[in-house]
This record gives C-alpha cells, sequence and structure tokens, in this order.
C-alpha cells in the first residue's frame, strides 16, 4: 500500500480521494472544483488554484483520507 504522505501537493491529494473511492465529479460534488479542473491538476497542468477551492480540497481530503471532522464556513 502506498503511503500518503504528510504534506502532499494537489495532485496527491486528489490522486488519494479517488483511492478512496471518490471519483472526480464527486470531488466536484463536495468542493464545486470542476471535474475538467481537477483532471487538469491531477495531470500538471495547473500548478495552483484560488485558496478557498484548495481549502475546500483540502478539507475532504483530512475528512476522506485521515477521518478529520473539519467544518468549512464560507464567510457571508
Amino acid at each position: 500500500m502506498t503511503e500518503i504522505p504528510k504534506y502532499p501537493s494537489l495532485p496527491e491529494v486528489i490522486k488519494a480521494l479517488q483511492r478512496k473511492g471518490l471519483t472526480q465529479n464527486q470531488i466536484e460534488a463536495k468542493t464545486g472544483i470542476s471535474q475538467s479542473f481537477l483532471s487538469n491538476l491531477k495531470a500538471g497542468r495547473r500548478v495552483s488554484m484560488k485558496l478557498e477551492a484548495g481549502l475546500r480540497l483540502l478539507a475532504l481530503y483530512g475528512e476522506r483520507v485521515h477521518g478529520w471532522e473539519l467544518v468549512w464556513r464560507k464567510r457571508s
């Protein structure tokens, strides 16, 4: 089994979520990040994203991969 890095890159986060059984479409539904953007990020064609979107992706990673209970609250 592949060990999950302590500080993963964004492509590693997507790969880890997929190993946990999520498709890119499911990640999109949970984070609001488009499937095409996730695909480009995973392939290295994108290297950055907006902070808010990145935090949503990392919160999902923490919940699904590590079992952390994180709450993401969008500012009004």
